[in-house]
């Protein structure tokens, strides 16, 4: 019998469709499961208590599948717009986004047998940046001075020396506004002093840089990329600036940089973390955050970056 994954996201989804390629030809059967786009050619799911049992199980393609034959799930839902789920035609509702949630964060509990990439659970937590940096440095990562407030005092005060600021969670607008890395100083922050009162605002000291690493941990798997941001204006602060027009290429990692990455994957519940360091003119990687759902597709397109392949692998061994 043919294992089997489960992928929760949508077809459009160029990783998806690429992952799920590979799987097949693994002989190993993808099931892709769309909520977003409901009720109309989406999956529908069942939950079911009583006479002594429970089980839970998803409709794809008009078959219905029980959780207890999923070897493996892939959680591949990007939220963006705040509380959203962005489709080709729109954003679904707050309310019905968290109704299906309600139901899909308890399914890590329904299917424990599976391997999820990632647990909700786990996710949730490690997309916290204070969490994020707190880990890197129990695993020994050097990371940047940070402070997070709304104080403006204290962000004034923070930001008479070189630094940036960045967005806590995320801030994206259909079709492509979005808030980068950017420097900042005490100015900017007394400015209006109510805008930053509105909410806390995370600051760090700006680290030079020689070049950047997105790392890609899978497993035990890793596949580390050089980015060459310095080389391009646009790309010094904010490498997502220039995206398409760097140079990339990838690279060994040192085995205690590799080891610490492995570490920090494990204690954060990871099976899936895509990784963000600067690498200084002196040789030092500095963590900057990890991405437990992080995009690779550009990387594979730019420099043969095996992560597709890393991906399938570790959710064809199933649990």
């Amino acid at each position: 019998m043919s294992r089997t994954v489960l992928v929760i996201g949508e077809p459009d989804d160029r990783h998806v469709t690429e992952v799920a390629g590979l799987l097949a030809a693994r002989g190993v059967r993808p099931l892709l499961f769309d909520f977003v786009r409901q009720p109309v050619i989406g999956g529908r799911l069942t939950w079911t208590l009583g006479d002594g049992r429970a089980g839970a199980a998803v409709n794809v393609d008009g078959e219905w599948v029980d959780l207890d034959d999923v070897d493996a799930v892939w959680w591949r839902v990007k939220l963006v717009e705040g509380t959203g789920v962005l489709t080709r035609g729109g954003s679904m509702p707050d309310f019905a986004l968290r109704e299906w949630f309600a139901v899909l964060d308890s399914l890590e509990h329904l299917a424990p047998a599976a391997r999820w990439t990632n647990r909700r659970s786990a996710s949730s937590v490690a997309r916290l940046k204070p969490v994020q940096l707190r880990v890197a440095t129990e695993v020994g990562l050097a990371v940047p001075r940070t402070l997070v407030s709304n104080d403006p005092g204290e962000l004034a005060d923070f930001s008479a020396s070189s630094s940036v600021y960045k967005v806590l969670t995320w801030y994206y607008r259909h079709p492509n506004e979005m808030i980068f890395t950017s420097e900042v100083r005490p100015g900017d922050v007394l400015a209006d002093p109510d805008a930053v009162r509105m909410a806390p605002c995370l600051l760090q000291e700006r680290v030079a840089k020689d070049h950047e690493l997105r790392v890609t941990v899978v497993g035990q798997e890793t596949v580390a990329v050089r980015i060459d941001s310095q080389h391009h204006p646009d790309a010094r602060v904010d490498w997502r600036r220039a995206q398409h027009d760097l140079g990339y290429r990838v690279v060994p990692l040192e085995s205690d940089l590799e080891r610490a990455l492995r570490e920090m994957n494990r204690r954060l519940g990871l099976e899936f973390g895509a990784y963000d360091l600067a690498v200084t003119p002196d040789g030092e990687p500095v963590f900057f955050e990890v991405n437990p759902v992080g995009q690779w597709l550009w990387l594979e397109q730019a420099c043969n970056a095996p992560i597709s392949a890393a991906v399938s692998a570790h959710l064809a061994e199933g649990g």
